[in-house]
């Protein structure tokens, strides 16, 4: 098992319900890796998050059959965080320290609490470091 990267819910919709452009291949090959190695994370909140993105907010929704059942493939291939108290304490804290969202704070902070080191998003800068997380955009030409 490698080290433990989280996985941010844009990835995963550009993974699942994706574009079939280069940022769906990425995005795939990403997180196919990531499982592959045993160090794919994701949250309950990500999980809540792609299924709604992915039946709503793509150009080709998914239907909440084929969305449900990615989210339970993930959530038996993934490691699976749930929600705490003390995760959006963190989050608050980083909200202040980067001017972050609180939606992308709690993010970087549940990838604290589970031991990344890395966390795959499109939404942050890549090579950010946040906390004790550095911000991986798979999606980038780079």
């Amino acid at each position: 098992m490698s080290e433990p990267s989280f996985i941010d819910t844009n990835i995963l919709v550009y993974a699942f319900a994706g574009t079939g452009d280069k940022r769906h291949d990425r995005a795939r090959s990403a997180v196919e890796l990531l499982v592959d190695r045993q160090g794919a994370v994701v949250s309950v909140q990500v999980l809540k998050e792609f299924y709604a993105a992915a039946t709503r907010k793509v150009k080709k929704p998914l239907s909440s059959r084929e969305a449900a059942g990615i989210v339970k493939d993930l959530s038996l291939a993934c490691r699976v965080l749930d929600d705490t108290l003390p995760q959006l304490e963190r989050a608050l804290e980083l909200v202040d320290a980067h001017a972050l969202s609180v939606w992308d704070a709690s993010i970087v902070a549940a990838a604290e609490v589970a031991g990344c080191r890395e966390l795959y998003t499109e939404d942050l800068a890549h090579g950010a470091v946040l906390g004790n997380v550095r911000v991986m955009n798979p999606l980038s030409s780079g």
